[in-house]
């Protein structure tokens, strides 16, 4: 015997599940006890029963369908069982027919990255389908992105997502110190060529992707150039000017030289990536003569994800400057005589410098 859903006993009632969805089969609904008060306990017969992926209430007669692959689905066969406390158990096979449901692909291996400007990313991403509906579509659309300051960006699009084999995606760039960010992409992949509905289904997961900044050196433009040529002059006040540019330098740079009474050290806040400082100084005589010095810049660090600096990877340049202090003849001084006490007719010796 079959249960009977609506009381004509010339149709095959069949109970209609979906995949992937829970679905619940009220057995009690079909049952009648004239006994009011009998205890009716729900059971099912392994034998004759095709039916998987389900439970059954031994109180209730509920029965729940959990089917989540096409392998499961298709007409299926339950056999259930009630019993009383005073009767011999009745039993009745249900016929339930478990539609499939075309599973979107997922991803495998799609994860946030991190990852250096001027060098080449490759990213193979891979994705599985229940159903093997191949080739894969895959697509990346850029949700928003946060950028560096010096970057000349008009939009987030930083790479094209294309097509590596039936099953995977591939991301092959390099990106430039203008791509420095980060940025939330949506990335999706659709399968192809179904037979079972809904046809070309997709899924998508967003991912953080961040182009890692890789520190610049600073370089001078400007070094003394017009003010080194006429030298120095012993006693005399000298002053000119050093510029230096850091492309990637966001908070200051520090100047410093091999010679003290040149520059020592001063740091200066850069604007627009450029910082200058001031050289004044009056050479004493200890500097006269012609002097190589060596002038340096430095910066301070990499820029981190945070577009904070992180102290790390320092970069110095360094330019080496000829200049002259000419002599000034210094004037002849005597050294303080002190004062002494007299006597006539006594000699007496006294120290001239």
């Amino acid at each position: 015997d079959f249960v009977d859903f609506d009381g004509n006993p010339n149709n095959d009632d069949t109970w209609i599940c979906v995949e992937d969805l829970l679905c619940i089969y009220n057995f009690s609904a079909n049952v009648t006890d004239p006994d009011v008060n009998d205890v009716l306990r729900f059971s099912y017969i392994f034998e004759n029963t095709t039916l998987t992926n389900f439970s059954l209430n031994s109180s209730t007669g509920i029965l729940e369908v959990n089917v989540t692959t096409n392998f499961d689905t298709g007409n299926k066969i339950i056999q259930l069982n009630v019993q009383d406390s005073e009767s011999s158990p009745d039993s009745a096979k249900l016929r339930v027919r478990i539609d499939p449901v075309n599973d979107p692909p997922v991803f495998i291996n799609l994860n946030k990255r991190e990852f250096n400007e001027s060098e080449l990313f490759t990213y193979i991403i891979n994705a599985n389908d229940e159903e093997k509906d191949i080739p894969y579509k895959f697509n990346a659309s850029f949700f928003s992105c946060i950028l560096v300051t010096w970057s000349n960006r008009t939009n987030c699009e930083l790479f094209n997502m294309l097509s590596f084999n039936e099953t995977a995606g591939i991301i092959n760039f390099t990106p430039t110190r203008y791509d420095v960010g980060t940025y939330v992409i949506n990335f999706t992949v659709r399968d192809l060529n179904n037979t079972i509905q809904p046809y070309n289904a997709s899924s998508s997961i967003f991912a953080n992707f961040t182009v890692l900044n890789v520190n610049d050196a600073p370089f001078f433009t400007y070094i003394c150039n017009n003010e080194i040529a006429g030298g120095g002059i012993e006693n005399n006040p000298f002053a000119c000017d050093i510029n230096a540019t850091d492309l990637d330098e966001l908070f200051n740079l520090t100047f410093f030289s091999n010679q003290k009474w040149f520059l020592n050290n001063i740091t200066q806040a850069v604007t627009g990536f450029n910082a200058s400082i001031r050289i004044s100084i009056i050479p004493g005589d200890s500097a006269v003569g012609n002097w190589s010095i060596n002038i340096s810049v430095k910066d301070t660090g990499n820029i981190d994800k945070n577009f904070q600096s992180s102290g790390k990877s320092i970069m110095i340049n360094s330019s080496i400057i000829n200049f002259f202090v000419d002599n000034r003849n210094d004037s002849v001084y005597l050294f303080l005589i002190q004062n002494i006490m007299a006597f006539q007719d006594t000699p007496y010796s006294i120290e001239i410098n």
